[in-house]
């Protein structure tokens, strides 16, 4: 049966497995991470990119607040979706009113 790559590469390193297992151990926290250390590694690694983020946001807030606001206009529904949830009755109603074909 052939050998995988995986396992001719764990079987050549295997007695190397103890010293991979100890800085695992050492790269790893012993103990959960508090609620202000939890923070503190989401935030500080990468800082220049939430401060980035913020001020993209703050730049949006700003423009949306400094525009004028958007005019209200009467909302009317567009003739052919207003035809959509008309009965044929009051299609043709519509059709012999305007003097129009079908």
């Amino acid at each position: 049966m052939k050998e995988t790559l995986r396992e001719a590469l764990l079987a050549r390193h295997a007695a190397r497995a103890p010293d991979f297992d100890a800085l695992r151990r050492a790269a790893l926290p012993q103990r959960p991470l508090s609620g202000l250390e939890f923070l503190r590694e989401l935030f500080v690694p990468v800082r220049f990119t939430w401060g980035t983020l913020a001020l993209v946001w703050l730049l949006l807030l700003i423009m949306r607040l400094s525009s004028p606001p958007a005019p209200v206009s009467n909302f009317s529904i567009p003739q052919g979706l207003a035809l959509c949830s008309t009965s044929k009755s009051q299609i043709d109603a519509i059709f012999s009113e305007t003097g129009t074909l079908r």
